[in-house]
């Protein structure tokens, strides 16, 4: 992607949505739209396939979550610090870094709330202090009340058995793939006039996923197996079979610092992302430790980014409507 369509890309993204809307995905998603859109009406993706076969990093982590659920808290937040001092940041997807302190970010937790903490953006205690204008009990898994964790607790707790890896598919499967991958697939594919079809979608193939045993589904370090299967006795050359994840979004962190940037100074310097909600100091703080390369802060910053453009295309919905 170059520094021009990245620009405008992102600008339209932020520009059509009704609901701040922080997945990067989405650009991807839309520029290819846009692409194929004059060679065909009806595309065909392949949402789903990760949430039902467990094709996320995160399913690497459901065995070390064994040995650190049972660690004391202060040990966890200790080795976290460690890492984040002594562990350079990298720009790149997913490095190690990215990965030890996110998983890292599950706990303390419970076993119905850790999926959740895993993919936030930011550990709780963080969110507190970026949102002053929240109480702190809000971002505090099991605090009592509504709080953050809230919606997923409630899925979890309805979901029978209580294997690790069954819980984390469970929450892609009932949060990640319909608020966030079918919902950019969805609509960045409408915006180009182009229709979609998700055939791991379909509720006998979701069925069929589901009543797998876990070992076609992760072995050893293999993820998603009975797919691999698939392809390597359909004739597909290895290094295909083989391939590592690759997340399906444009290199936000680097971009951030460079064609983005303009647009990112743009929008968090707006007004009306702290009118009582969010912290200007604790955003520049991000804004700087990003920039100084010593945190990978992509996500947050470009969840913010497109909460700055919902407010200033919605000017009339003050920060009291959403708290």
């Amino acid at each position: 992607m170059d520094g021009k369509a990245a620009i405008d890309t992102v600008g339209r993204h932020f520009d059509t949505c009704d609901e701040p809307h922080g997945d990067p995905g989405f650009v991807n998603t839309l520029l290819l739209a846009q692409k194929v859109r004059p060679e065909i009406v009806v595309g065909v993706a392949g949402d789903g396939a990760d949430e039902l076969f467990w094709g996320y990093e995160s399913f690497r982590a459901v065995g070390p979550d064994k040995i650190a659920s049972r660690l004391p808290a202060p040990l966890l937040s200790a080795a976290s610090n460690i890492i984040r001092t002594f562990l350079p940041a990298s720009d790149r997807y997913l490095d190690m870094g990215y990965k030890l302190t996110s998983f890292l970010g599950g706990y303390p937790s419970s076993k119905e709330t850790r999926s959740a903490a895993w993919l936030s953006a930011k550990r709780p205690g963080e969110l507190a202090a970026l949102c002053p204008g929240v109480d702190g009990d809000f971002f505090r898994p099991g605090s009592g009340g509504d709080h953050l964790f809230s919606p997923f607790e409630k899925t979890q707790g309805e979901m029978p058995g209580d294997a690790m890896a069954d819980r984390l598919a469970f929450h892609y499967q009932r949060h990640f793939l319909p608020d966030f991958v079918a919902t950019h697939t969805d609509r960045a594919a409408m915006q180009a006039s182009l229709e979609v079809r998700s055939p791991f979608l379909s509720p006998d193939i979701i069925s069929f996923a589901n009543r797998l045993p876990a070992g076609l589904k992760r072995h050893g370090g293999t993820l998603k197996v009975l797919l691999r299967r698939v392809l390597e006795r359909q004739g597909f050359p290895q290094e295909l079979v083989q391939q590592k994840k690759q997340g399906f979004t444009f290199p936000v962190a680097r971009v951030l610092k460079t064609d983005l940037n303009t647009l990112m100074t743009e929008l968090l310097d707006r007004e009306e992302l702290y009118d009582g909600l969010i912290s200007r100091d604790k955003t520049q703080s991000l804004v700087s430790q990003h920039m100084a390369g010593t945190r990978n802060n992509y996500r947050i910053l470009f969840n913010l980014m497109a909460l700055a453009a919902w407010r200033r295309k919605y000017p009339q919905v003050a920060s009291g409507g959403f708290i």
